[in-house]
């Protein structure tokens, strides 16, 4: 790739810093399994005197989150734990008879399930204010109304379709969701610095969140996201180097450093699109596979950039974060930031670094 290239996204990146944009920004760009940038910008505090953003900086990446538990969720499918047509109702008793029984697997991993994106959003700014408990969340998603017709659309979940898909994975494989990760995908992988319940001894690490609201600041800034929450839709702590390795596994086929995470049939059922006759309803975020966004040729923001590939995936957060593969490219990119945007600015700056990545390839 071109070192001329790569330096001036770094300089863009800086640019968003001096202007005040981003408090602190890190990233990691590899090609063909190689690392060819690894960039770090700004403070990951601004409390005197400011920490800066280094290479073991530690992010929340809110709604990037759903890619990691969305991969946890194939590797129960891969063990035969779990199946795509297993239903609410029958894994869980006490969603029977409710309006959510006969939702699916694959539909909550497609954001078809009919849960919308409003009610959910309104809860969030309830229910994580007031440190809610596992059985308040799961109340409040028991009640929830349906937007719409499961599967006749797709549209975004922030939270309770993963939370069904959590607590639907722990009663199968009879194991909490972060015992899981740990086991069969952060251990394995050498993801060190990857988890839902950062120690106490990394707190100092983790950069804080600035945002306006109250609910996603908490997300990552607070002791009930840290030790309580676990939530898998939003309360992942990682740095890019961790979430980098996760991505090269799907490059690989599911394979990194001998070990399997994912078959290559897992591997490619997951990172397709499953909602193309789907009408996209407000607020989807595009064609879905299984927790990842493909970018395809049916979308309503592209904010993977003109210059990706069809068969790109991946997934982001409201605090400008993404994580994308491009496997006709060889790339995998990762870019963590610890200031939430407006949804115009993510798009510009997504769509601006991603088309940089590209542009920096060098013609073999």
């Amino acid at each position: 790739m071109s070192t001329e290239k790569l330096q001036q996204l770094a300089g863009m990146v800086q640019g968003w810093i001096k202007e005040g944009e981003m408090k602190g920004a890190s990233y990691v760009i590899m090609r063909n399994g190689r690392l060819v940038a690894r960039e770090v910008f700004g403070n990951a505090s601004d409390n005197q005197p400011a920490s800066p953003v280094t290479g073991d900086t530690i992010f929340g990446i809110l709604s990037l989150s759903k890619i990691v538990f969305g991969t946890a969720v194939m590797v129960a499918i891969d063990r035969g734990q779990l199946s795509t047509q297993d239903t609410v109702g029958g894994v869980l008793p006490d969603f029977a008879g409710t309006n959510k029984a006969d939702i699916t697997m694959e539909q909550l991993l497609t954001l078809s399930s009919g849960m919308g994106l409003l009610p959910d959003l309104q809860q969030i700014g309830i229910l994580v204010p007031k440190r809610a408990s596992e059985e308040e969340w799961r109340q409040v998603v028991r009640d929830a109304p349906l937007g719409f017709q499961p599967g006749t659309g797709v549209e975004y979940s922030p939270s309770f379709n993963s939370n069904l898909l959590k607590w639907m994975l722990e009663k199968k494989t009879g194991m909490e969701i972060e015992a899981f990760c740990q086991k069969y995908i952060f251990q394995p992988l050498g993801m060190k610095d990857t988890t839902y319940r950062p120690s106490r001894e990394v707190w100092l690490r983790i950069a804080t969140l600035y945002s306006s609201s109250p609910a996603q600041a908490q997300l990552a800034n607070s002791e009930y996201a840290r030790t309580q929450l676990t939530a898998v839709w939003g309360s992942l702590f990682t740095t890019p180097a961790d979430l980098a390795k996760l991505l090269q596994a799907y490059l690989n086929g599911g394979e990194l450093n001998k070990y399997r995470l994912l078959s290559p049939e897992m591997v490619a059922l997951g990172t397709r699109s499953h909602t193309d006759s789907l009408p996209l309803r407000t607020g989807a975020p595009g064609d879905m596979g299984y927790h990842f966004r493909v970018k395809g040729t049916r979308v309503l923001v592209d904010n993977f950039g003109d210059l990706t590939s069809p068969g790109t995936f991946g997934f982001g957060g409201a605090n400008a974060t993404w994580a994308w593969v491009d496997p006709d490219k060889g790339l995998v990119v990762v870019f963590l930031s610890n200031t939430v945007a407006t949804g115009t600015q993510r798009v510009e700056r997504l769509r601006a670094f991603n088309d940089g990545v590209v542009k920096a390839i060098v013609s073999e």
